[in-house]
């Protein structure tokens, strides 16, 4: 049972280790830290962003 949960580990890590193709080097394709990706905004609303959650915490 040791073997087979190792052998699960070892194969879901290497694809953690893969995903990231395309930023082969430091700072990305061509090492200019630039990235292209749809749906990211330039500046927020003049109202900030909008609140997803909430926790209280304590004072200390």
């Amino acid at each position: 049972m040791k073997n087979i949960s190792f052998s699960i580990l070892i194969v879901f890590a290497s694809t953690i280790c893969t995903m990231g193709q395309d930023w082969s080097q430091w700072r990305g394709v061509e090492r200019q830290g630039i990235w292209h990706e749809d749906g990211i905004i330039d500046q927020f609303p003049d109202d900030g962003p909008k609140v997803k959650w909430r926790v209280p915490i304590g004072s200390g």
